[in-house]
């Protein structure tokens, strides 16, 4: 089904860089105060440099015949009514400018972090997202960032403890119920984590019914009503599908709803979801990857959905 919405922002746009054009993807949101304690909006927008034609991915750098894929990251902030505060702090992937003279040093072919998560802790913007280490191997780095300064710090690599995966990704952050900083780690069995000097330490597995076989993670935590919301997704042949899922504060399954499409594409993808009052939900989403889009739901909508579980 389509999970209609009552209001669509369309917030899709291109930058230039270095002589390269980066269009806005996945882009994730976290709630913050202001000075005067008024709610304002932190987006962070993964600006890519490659478009999807006719299903394949077309990268507008390459180094020889390898196609390059790079992440820049964009923090916008918005106010209550959503009118755009600041959009001028864009986070540079320290090897842009060397790829974008034909050099590549350390021979990547994915630069910068993508798909990143943030994460409003103790008043902290905290970060997750997928970036490429020296071994060429996509790792997940979390850390810190500074919307005074516009900097990212503390960014490590995290060592898995207790499984090691060719590729990691869709890591998601979440609080407990005595507000520590979790992660989800996987989906089935549900395996919630810690971090510890940037080593991820399992705490326990849960459980799941099977249909969580396939599940990613996708949203950060939202903490509503007593309970932790997120938003999944499944991947099946190449199309992308959602679905809510809701906790306790103990991560104990309360319920999880049918799968659903925003608009219909093939691909969708949504790493970013909080509360607009105490009446809608604000949902980010992208489209082929380069389509950014913001929605508005009455949270009566969610009554539209069946339920399981």
């Amino acid at each position: 089904m389509i999970f209609k919405s009552r209001r669509i922002i369309n917030l899709s746009h291109k930058i230039k860089i270095y002589g390269i054009d980066f269009y806005s993807g996945s882009f994730s949101i976290t709630q913050i105060n202001n000075n005067i304690n008024e709610c304002e909006y932190l987006l962070n927008f993964r600006m890519i440099n490659y478009e999807i034609i006719n299903n394949c991915y077309k990268a507008n750098v390459m180094i020889n015949t390898n196609k390059i894929f790079i992440s820049v990251n964009q923090m916008i902030k918005f106010d209550k009514n959503f009118k755009i505060i600041d959009e001028n702090k864009i986070i540079i992937p320290p090897l842009l400018k060397n790829i974008s003279k034909g050099i590549n040093v350390y021979n990547k072919n994915i630069i910068g972090i993508e798909d990143m998560r943030i994460f409003n802790f103790n008043n902290e913007i905290k970060i997750i997202g997928t970036a490429e280490d020296t071994n060429n191997k996509s790792n997940i780095v979390s850390g810190n960032y500074d919307y005074i300064t516009n900097t990212l710090s503390n960014i490590n690599f995290i060592e898995n403890t207790f499984n090691n995966q060719e590729v990691e990704k869709n890591w998601v952050y979440f609080l407990n119920d005595i507000d520590q900083l979790n992660i989800i780690y996987k989906w089935y069995p549900l395996q919630i984590c810690s971090m510890d000097n940037n080593k991820l330490i399992l705490l326990k597995n849960i459980d799941m019914p099977i249909y969580f076989k396939n599940i990613r993670g996708s949203t950060c935590g939202l903490k509503y009503n007593n309970q932790n919301w997120f938003i999944v997704h499944l991947n099946e042949e190449g199309y992308y599908y959602h679905l809510f899922v809701v906790f306790d504060m103990k991560m104990k399954l309360i319920k999880y709803s049918n799968k659903f499409k925003f608009e219909g594409y093939r691909i969708e993808f949504c790493i970013g979801f909080t509360i607009f009052d105490s009446n809608n939900l604000i949902i980010c989403y992208s489209l082929d990857d380069t389509i950014s889009k913001l929605a508005i739901y009455d949270i009566k909508r969610l009554n539209e959905l069946k339920w399981g579980s």
